[in-house]
């Protein structure tokens, strides 16, 4: 189904019960929601932020629902129109009679037969017709009655969520992958370079992605100021598919030995945030045998 919808940033939610909204990039045109439900998504928390509406088809201003878009976005101070409930009210009006005349077209141009009265059902004080009967057990979903234009666009979103669900096969594919590793350090330790660990799992799932999280100061590396004897750690979360592990790994020397505060750097300390993305992308499977039996001490 190709969605007829309006992305941008929220300039303006209307005061009045109708729920009018405007955006950034094109100030001077009403949208208004069609539904009660639409008119619960729209929110003033919104205004400033990257918003998509879905435009009832055929029609240029209406809209049935609202999302905020995923992802950070940029503040921005909004000026709230000074607009009397009067103005208001005309401009609403005349937006109105303006996309009722897009309708007439629409219908002129694509006759459509008319539904038995027992078909039809109530949506915002407009008649449109019923789905015939299936023989088949309705959907929860379609039992509600939402309008079908809805139910289409919540069942798209519901098959591109289904295929990004993390499954046994998505770990069983990661951990049959074989990683280039070699030897290193003074205790000839195994170990696989983040950077064909990271390759190796942006060529399998172009989707991932990992945060190096930082501390309050907004530095990479988490202490204990009243203890910097006992050393620092840093913190890395790999996602995938929606699945997300975290690793917490002490900042480590060549000899793989706890380093205090004071000494370590930052070459020391961007060092281990590369160990720790290779360690958290291995608990999803990737690289995984690459660590086994690093738990068990030497046994001279």
């Amino acid at each position: 189904m190709v969605k007829n919808n309006k992305i941008g940033i929220l300039k303006y939610v209307a005061k009045t019960g109708a729920k009018g909204i405007k955006f950034e990039d094109d100030p001077e045109t009403w949208f208004n929601p069609t539904n009660d439900a639409a008119k619960e998504m729209v929110k003033e928390e919104y205004i400033g932020k990257e918003v998509e509406v879905i435009l009832v088809e055929g029609q240029k201003t209406k809209f049935t629902s609202m999302v905020l878009l995923e992802g950070p976005q940029a503040e921005a101070e909004v000026d709230e129109e000074k607009v009397s409930d009067e103005e208001l009210d005309e401009q609403l009006t005349e937006i109105e009679n303006v996309d009722e005349q897009e309708t007439k077209k629409v219908e002129q141009q694509k006759p459509v037969a008319t539904p038995k009265k027992s078909e039809m059902v109530e949506v915002d004080e407009e008649k449109v017709p019923r789905a015939p009967p299936k023989e088949e057990e309705e959907s929860p979903l379609e039992k509600t009655g939402a309008p079908r234009q809805l139910m289409d666009m919540l069942k798209a979103m519901k098959a591109e969520v289904d295929q990004r669900e993390y499954d046994q096969a998505t770990y069983a594919e990661m951990e049959k992958t074989k990683l280039e590793t070699a030897k290193k350090g003074p205790m000839k330790l195994t170990y696989a370079s983040w950077a064909e660990v990271w390759g190796a799992l942006k060529r399998i799932h172009p989707t991932a992605q990992f945060k190096v999280h930082e501390n309050k100061e907004g530095v990479p590396v988490f202490y204990n100021k009243d203890l910097p004897g006992m050393g620092g750690f840093v913190k890395v979360t790999a996602t995938v598919k929606g699945l997300s592990h975290t690793v917490h790994l002490p900042v480590m020397d060549h000899s793989n030995k706890s380093m205090a505060v004071g000494t370590m750097t930052t070459f020391d300390i961007n060092k281990n945030i590369q160990r720790a993305l290779a360690k958290a992308i291995s608990l999803h499977g990737m690289g995984l045998y690459v660590y086994k039996g690093e738990d068990f001490p030497d046994a001279k």
